[in-house]
């Protein structure tokens, strides 16, 4: 198979990492999935760090326009049709693709591999660069059922602060890291088989992740990953929605002691801490994990300290609110949410929560979406939030 990685996914994560990437001396074809059309022709990387931009051009492009995938260059954005990308089957001018690193947002996912899912098979490694938890659920259902043919997942954790600045154009707010390894599952069985064995594909791809020494990029074992998932998913399930709400950063969220919030922020420590260590975590974490890292003490600890690191950052909910775009809260709170359905768990103020913001969304966007929903024919459970 042709090694060249493939972007998909143009966000501040997606162009901090292509561009990294694009700056070592000896790599793969670097190609970005462009999956929504663009007026804009530019096809230039660029990353600005403390008041210095650096470009990057020497990537390839595919635009995905009027149903079809188009070849391009950063030099020369092109009009050379690739195929149908609904296709089950490559064209003559389509290739299958080894390394695919995910950046888009989470409730865009399904939808945007459904583009590329012809070029997968089980010899592709995904990296996925996501907030949230969840996703990898709905791929297994609703593009990957067939185990012997999906493709190896991996997951990536990113602490760098970068905000969008243009067109492929982000500033670099804070370096931080990227830990990476196979992908932790909870299973809702106990006899789900885990493997922590990298496949020669993935490894690679960890690999050249790893030549990019502005990412400062490590692997770790499932259980770290798995460990670190959560403790971020608590943090975005607390900061992302209430700063959405009242329109702040989390600096000044923290730095306003509001009574309410304080108590908000508390009772959602509590209700995240008894849904994570009920998870059937089997083979991945054990009780006394659970108890030191994810008890509702040690979990506020750990929230509010990468609350802090976080500084005067706009949350990614805040800007899509902002801008009138739908939210990850599906795969945030609503994580949440479908685990304490599962379990029997009331977590009354996160389902509380949750509504608040599809109810903004709704507000914002003018659309309400049938498919937004947490169970199957249900939005957040009505009779939790007595």
């Amino acid at each position: 198979m042709d090694d060249t990685i493939h972007v998909l996914g143009l966000g501040s994560v997606g162009i901090l990492v292509a561009h990294a990437l694009a700056g070592i001396p000896s790599r793969p074809r670097l190609n970005l999935l462009l999956h929504r059309p663009r007026n804009c022709h530019s096809r230039v990387l660029a990353v600005t760090r403390e008041g210095a931009t650096e470009y990057q051009d020497n990537i390839t492009t595919e635009e995905y326009r009027d149903s079809c995938w188009y070849h391009g260059t950063s030099r020369d954005p092109s009009i050379e049709p690739v195929g149908h990308a609904v296709s089950q089957n490559l064209s003559s001018n389509e290739t299958p693709i080894s390394f695919l690193i995910v950046a888009v947002k989470a409730h865009h996912t399904v939808r945007s591999l459904q583009l590329v899912k012809h070029r997968l098979s089980s010899c592709s490694a995904i990296l996925f660069l996501q907030n949230g938890l969840g996703i990898l659920d709905d791929l297994d259902t609703e593009l990957f059922p067939d185990s012997a043919e999906r493709p190896y997942y991996m997951t990536g954790i990113v602490t760098h602060g970068a905000r969008r600045k243009d067109y492929l154009s982000i500033i670099h707010t804070a370096k931080g890291s990227i830990d990476l390894g196979p992908s932790p599952r909870i299973a809702r069985t106990s006899s789900t088989e885990i493997s922590f064995q990298l496949p020669s594909n993935a490894e690679r791809l960890a690999g050249i992740m790893n030549q990019t020494s502005v990412l400062n990029v490590s692997l770790q074992h499932p259980r770290v990953l798995l460990r670190r998932q959560l403790m971020k998913l608590a943090m975005n399930s607390i900061y992302n929605p209430l700063t959405s709400l009242l329109d702040c950063s989390i600096e000044t969220l923290i730095k306003s002691e509001n009574t309410g919030v304080q108590i908000i922020s508390d009772a959602l420590v509590c209700e995240f801490s008894k849904i994570i260590r009920a998870l059937p975590l089997a083979g991945l974490l054990n009780k006394e994990e659970l108890g030191r890292h994810f008890s509702p003490v040690s979990l506020k600890t750990t929230v509010y300290q990468m609350a802090l690191r976080a500084g005067d950052h706009t949350t990614s909910m805040l800007q899509d609110i902002r801008n009138q775009a739908e939210t990850e809260i599906m795969y945030l709170d609503g994580y949440f949410t479908r685990w304490a359905f599962a379990l029997e768990i009331r977590c009354p103020v996160n389902d509380k929560l949750g509504l608040m913001v599809l109810d903004r969304e709704i507000l914002v966007t003018g659309n309400f979406s049938p498919n937004r929903t947490v169970t199957r024919g249900q939005r957040f459970p009505s009779w939790k939030l007595v």
